[in-house]
């Protein structure tokens, strides 16, 4: 008899479907991207359209939940191209099945872009809901998300939008999403890094609410089962289990997609697997973006190294946005990291010059101010200010910025100074001090810098005198 129930129990075994297992996609920090050998054909393979082969094998092998950790929209090629035609970064990412996102300092610009954004800290309009509820695999999934507090630096809010600090965001929404909803799983998508170093001293001199890292995070709250965070374009765990802080696991996917972060949860924990992004013979590009990205410039580049190369292009940009209102400008250095090569130049290549999307401000500035961007402080315990506390000043005529006579009460602190400068370091990012002028901009920000240099270059103006291995084409 009991030989029978046996041969019966393994029956019922064998002819029961095994319980499939949670598989979590996770991207982040795409910024725009779509496929980075249209821009810059010698650089290995990144962007969405890479990840879409990756995301169809992972589909394949079970139940899955597609997330991403934020600054999905802006930043690249593709992206500026889209925004010229009115059309959206977001379509296309949506179109991939994505099922969660939390917005990065960029998107706040763009909440109305049909993505399904979570976002407890974040207040005004138009609304976000603080979480959503997924079932996956006999699982509930409650996935909360949390913008980074300072994200002022980066770019200027929306009217009436505010951030609450995360730690206290999370310490009333988790308590209230285990109480109310029950999840067997509770994630968070946070747009912030494992630590927070790196945007204090920024964000505290910006008089914004610094961001506490998500270690700091999941020791202060209890009942998040899984922390995915962005913004520090990192990937962890490069190889080996994940890291955790108490019962919480840690996880980020990195930038740009240039891997897929695979998560089976598996006998209550979770295993991390990456996929790399795979170049693939068509990417499916907007229409017309691969020959407005590699729009010839008339000018000839000569052989030069990158030191000389990157003080060509900051006289540049600083005479890209010469005007007579203006007294000079002071823009973010640049820094190369290898030369570019001989030959006519592209659009493609200013974005190699100028990575970032940096776009010049309208401020007023004392002659102190201009006195202590011309010598920056190093931080404590080091020897110079690192690059990016530095900025290339560029005057229509010469001041006295010596430090020692230019006391506070020495009369030279009146904002008198029109002056262009990156809104990025404007706002406090990348640790250029925005204490004595921070509520003196006169005037709306501009296009980004490389647009004003392709503007410059392509209408054949003047050539700075760091520019003598440039030439114009006849």
């Amino acid at each position: 008899m009991a030989r029978a129930a046996l041969l019966l129990w393994l029956l019922i075994c064998a002819s029961s479907p095994a319980k499939a297992q949670l598989r979590l996609l996770v991207s982040g920090d795409l910024h725009g991207w779509i496929a980075s050998k249209a821009s810059f054909p010698r650089q290995s393979a990144y962007g969405l359209a890479y990840l879409e082969s990756a995301l169809t094998e992972a589909r394949q092998q079970g139940p899955s939940l597609y997330l991403d950790t934020g600054d999905a929209q802006y930043g690249s090629p593709s992206s500026q191209y889209l925004g010229r035609q009115n059309r959206s970064f977001a379509a296309r990412l949506s179109g991939l099945g994505l099922d969660a996102i939390v917005p990065g300092e960029e998107d706040l610009l763009a909440l109305a872009s049909p993505l399904p954004w979570v976002a407890a800290n974040l207040e005004g309009a138009p609304q976000v809901p603080p979480f959503r509820v997924f079932e996956r695999a006999g699982l509930k999934i409650a996935v909360l998300g949390l913008v980074h507090p300072a994200s002022g630096i980066w770019v200027d809010l929306p009217t009436g939008m505010t951030l609450q600090a995360p730690l206290e965001t999370a310490k009333v929404w988790v308590p209230r999403i285990r109480a109310q909803e029950k999840p067997d799983l509770l994630i968070l998508l946070y747009h912030q890094g494992a630590r927070n170093e790196k945007d204090r001293e920024a964000a505290i001199w910006a008089d914004q609410q610094p961001a506490v890292g998500a270690e700091t995070l999941a020791a202060a709250v209890p009942g998040i089962d899984l922390i995915l965070t962005g913004h520090d374009h990192w990937q962890y765990p490069r190889s080996g289990p994940l890291r955790k802080v108490r019962e919480t696991a840690l996880a980020g996917p990195g930038s740009r997609g240039r891997k897929l972060l695979l998560l089976d949860f598996q006998a209550g924990s979770w295993q991390p697997r990456w996929l790399r992004a795979r170049e693939t013979k068509d990417p499916k590009l907007p229409e017309g973006f691969k020959d407005w990205v590699q729009q010839r410039l008339p000018v000839h580049l000569k052989y030069s190294g990158k030191d000389r190369q990157s003080r060509c292009f900051e006289a540049l940009a600083a005479a890209g946005l010469r005007s007579p209102g203006r007294f000079g400008s002071a823009l973010p250095l640049v820094y190369l990291r290898q030369a570019l090569k001989p030959g006519p130049l592209s659009r493609a290549d200013l974005y190699q010059i100028f990575r970032h999307d940096d776009r010049p401000q309208d401020v007023l500035l004392s002659q102190r101010d201009l006195a202590l961007l011309a010598s920056p402080e190093a931080p404590a315990g080091r020897r110079q200010a690192p690059y990016s506390h530095q900025v290339h000043l560029d005057l229509s005529e010469p001041l006295e910025l010596t430090l020692d006579w230019l006391w506070p009460d020495s009369g030279q602190t009146e904002p008198k100074y029109l002056i262009a400068m990156s809104g990025y370091h404007l706002r406090g990012a990348g640790g250029i001090f925005p204490r004595l002028f921070n509520d003196q901009v006169a005037g709306p920000s501009g296009a980004p810098l490389r647009e004003s240099v392709f503007a410059y270059l392509d209408a054949r103006r003047p050539l700075p005198p760091a520019c003598d291995f440039l030439s114009y084409l006849e």
